[in-house]
């Protein structure tokens, strides 16, 4: 294998007085007190036990059996780690063999790591102690390893490659493979998040190399998953991810890193049905076992591949139902932060911008929180390992150096903090202006086309009560006119008064369909069924009307401005394509109206639609007051065809605003 990581002539090793060798019963003894503090008690106990009759081999391979149970047990069950630890310490305390002791102690270690990791790393320093005392070389390995993992959750990152290398190096030389693959692998992760990709990647694929070579499923899956981050396509991740499920489920003790591996696998899918079926994988595996992280993880991914197939209900309930409580239950205010900022995709998908602002809002408030918080916690654990280093007297000297440096890296981190929420409150105060001078100026569109809309139906309407009343009188002169001429011929005198007789209904009709007040007293299929016969009688068009047998139900202003759609289109037609055959479809779909026309007509090119009258731009207008969508196509020679969608709630909301 190439590359096994940074070599070392020597190792770095944690230096104490000779006194305190003398006082390593106490300590042990005082890490058991602690472990009885901090545990509870529970039914399902492990048996402590009995060291009487023990030989040392005995009690080395009873330590090596509890730290198997620790290792299968430590994600998913604090209560047999806690019974392991304290057997562990148990067995420890009746022997004065150094590798028992340093064993037990790094098992104690590794129970206070998950929430106690400053209280961790003082165990660590004294199991380090032992094994460098007496040249334990491989407990020095997993010393080192352990130590490192706690500085780099301190941000002495330096100090933590440092214990690493130191790691790496004792594990090869002892031939600790575990300790030496997962050296690499957090090496690994620390050069990717200092941005040294190449040597990233080195690292991991010496991990995973190394592991194969040894037969270790578990750290190949691991390094799988960390290789998936350097792949150069989604077909290249999806399949380095499977590959790393098909190893992970080889080792009974990784379900939390399948719960992983499933949510990265589902968030990797552009396909939304492979993303909300791995997400639901991972999430059957969070709450079978009770890892909340990957619970949250998995909803958030579940709630973006709901969201691409439009099923906001289900977007929202991963969130609302699932995340965000459980994020609140465990008080996880980073991932809170995550989620508000989820959920706020989801309702501008849903047209809520303003609570999709708020919920920004509540995002940027949740991560500045997330963020003091965790670097209060970083500072606590860094200030307990100073505080250590602070008592060693090798480190007697650094330790205002030591200070003035933390001093300075908090001062960088809060001016950081401070520039990036300004820079941020700028950002967001800019969108929202942005945001607001847009929808404003929609709203003027919508309100000036309106009002140019209610002078138009004005004036139809008055026009229709003028020429319904100058026809009445044209039509009474002229009959009156027909009986005082002598026609010799009855049946001619008779058709010409038939005749006149139809133009008078036909134009009272017309003047009917122009008058806004007048339209109510027609369904809409009578009025457009009649403003069809009405064109077909005067331009020779034949017309094949669709109309949904399913009650339309439309609003009362919706009738007008879908009729005067549709009167317009009819015009047109009578204009500019007489004797030809026209198809009018009106169908509604849930919450929309579509309305399709078509005809075999001359056509025209869209291009000089400016040219064609104010039809068109009539027919566009009434369309954009709905907040609907029109698409027409036309070529010369090919005819014409209209597709207009309108909604039917919007537009109802519409009105209520602004009444």
């Amino acid at each position: 294998m190439q590359n096994q990581g940074k070599s070392h002539n020597h190792t770095t090793r944690l230096f104490f007085p000779r006194a305190l060798m003398h006082i390593n019963s106490f300590l042990i003894i005082l890490a058991v007190f602690l472990v009885l503090t901090h545990c509870k008690r529970s039914q399902e106990t492990i048996q402590v036990m009995n060291p009487e009759g023990l030989t040392t081999q005995q009690i080395r391979d009873s330590i090596q059996s509890l730290a198997d149970i620790m290792d299968s047990n430590l994600p998913t069950n604090d209560t047999i780690v806690d019974r392991c630890a304290k057997s562990a310490m148990a067995l420890a305390i009746i022997t004065d063999d150094p590798e028992i002791r340093s064993r037990a102690l790094l098992l104690l270690g590794n129970r206070f790591l998950k929430k106690h990791p400053d209280t961790s790393y003082l165990i660590y320093l004294q199991a380090l102690t032992i094994a460098d005392s007496f040249d334990l070389t491989n407990l020095k390995s997993t010393c080192y390893y352990n130590l490192g993992s706690i500085l780099l959750k301190a941000f002495d990152t330096k100090q933590a490659i440092i214990f690493l290398d130191s790691a790496i190096t004792i594990g090869l030389r002892s031939n600790k493979m575990k300790n030496v693959i997962n050296g690499l692998n957090l090496l690994g992760t620390i050069h990717e998040d200092l941005g040294n990709l190449s040597r990233a990647k080195e690292l991991f694929d010496s991990s995973f190399f190394l592991a194969q070579s040894t037969n270790n499923y578990h750290s190949m899956g691991v390094a799988l998953n960390n290789l998936a981050s350097f792949a150069d396509s989604p077909d290249s991740i999806i399949s380095l991810h499977k590959k790393a499920l098909t190893y992970l489920e080889l080792c009974p003790g990784a379900i939390h890193e399948m719960g992983i591996t499933y949510s990265n696998l589902g968030c990797s899918f552009t396909d939304p049905d492979s993303n909300i079926y791995y997400c639901k994988k991972a999430i059957m595996i969070g709450e079978t076992y009770s890892f909340p992280l990957i619970t949250i993880s998995a909803n958030n991914n579940l709630a973006y591949g709901y969201l691409y197939k439009e099923d906001l209900k289900r977007s929202e309930d991963c969130l609302l139902q699932n995340a965000i409580p459980l994020a609140k239950k465990i008080n996880n205010i980073d991932w809170l932060a995550t989620l508000y900022d989820s959920y706020a995709d989801i309702l501008a998908a849903k047209g809520d911008y303003r609570k999709a602002f708020q919920f920004m809002k509540e995002s940027l408030y949740a991560r500045e929180e997330a963020n003091l918080q965790l670097a209060r916690e970083q500072n606590r654990l860094l200030l307990s390992i100073l505080e250590m280093k602070r008592k060693e007297s090798l480190i007697q000297s650094q330790k205002a150096e030591i200070n003035h440096q933390s001093y300075q890296l908090n001062l960088i981190r809060l001016w950081s903090v401070i520039t990036i929420l300004f820079l941020l409150s700028i950002i967001f105060l800019l969108l929202w202006l942005f945001q607001r001078n847009r929808m404003k100026y929609q709203r003027e569109q919508i309100q000036s086309a309106k009002r140019i809309i209610e002078i138009e139906e004005n004036e139809k309407g008055k026009t229709a009560r003028e020429l319904h009343d100058i026809t009445g009188h044209l039509v009474m002169s002229i009959a009156s006119r027909i009986e005082e001429i002598e026609i010799p011929d009855l049946k001619i005198k008779g058709e010409i008064k038939s005749t006149l007789n139809e133009l008078s209904q036909s134009i009272r009709k017309i003047s009917h369909r122009m008058n806004k007040a007048m339209m109510e007293h027609y369904s809409f299929d009578e009025l457009v069924i009649g403003l069809c016969e009405d064109m077909q009688k005067l331009s020779g068009i034949i017309f094949q009307v669709e109309i949904s047998r399913k009650e339309l139900g439309l609003p009362e202003e919706m009738v007008l401005h879908t009729y005067r759609i549709i009167q317009e289109l009819i015009i047109n037609a009578g204009k500019h394509a007489p004797g030809s055959h026209v198809k009018i479809g009106i169908v509604r779909r849930a919450k929309k109206i579509r309305i399709t026309y078509e005809d075999n007509g001359p056509g025209f090119d869209p291009t000089e639609e400016a040219k064609r009258g104010i039809g068109i731009l009539n027919i566009r207008e009434r369309v954009k007051l709905m907040q609907g969508e029109a698409r027409l196509e036309s070529m010369p020679t090919r005819g014409t065809t209209w597709e207009i969608v309108l909604p039917v709630q919007e537009i109802q909301i519409t009105k209520t605003n602004s009444d």
